[in-house]
């Protein structure tokens, strides 16, 4: 995993993140340095009790499109590959969850719209077949 991370002021400088709580703000901040290189975050709830925040926050991510939930305790940052440069080939680790972003999410490393989309349940069943 990377030791360096990035935020993009297309996501933290806006209207819709200043709307969110001083938690919710801190905890997107944390989760992002705490990620594996595809966005993928399995200790939120850690980090809540590290920071005294109420794991409140976590479902204010979720329910305002900054996080998708994957599993209990596992989600994945929408806007990661908007937040960070690509990492080189030579120091990507793939994550533990890449199945599930292969087959659950829509995404366009290429495109200008960089932000990770859940797929619709009838095309996650279309891919599979």
């Amino acid at each position: 995993m990377a030791r360096k991370r990035m935020l993009s002021r297309e996501v933290i400088e806006t209207d819709n993140f200043y709307s969110l709580s001083k938690d919710a703000q801190a905890l997107y901040l944390h989760l992002n340095i705490n990620a594996d290189d595809d966005g993928f975050v399995d200790n939120a709830l850690m980090t809540c009790r590290m920071l005294g925040i109420n794991i409140a926050a976590i479902n204010e991510l979720v329910t305002l499109g900054y996080l998708i939930k994957v599993n209990n305790g596992v989600y994945l940052i929408r806007h990661w590959l908007l937040n960070n440069n690509k990492i080189p080939n030579d120091r990507y680790k793939e994550s533990i969850y890449k199945e599930f972003l292969d087959n659950n999410i829509i995404y366009d490393e290429e495109s200008e719209n960089k932000i990770y989309e859940l797929r619709e349940p009838e095309e996650q069943e279309q891919d599979k077949h």
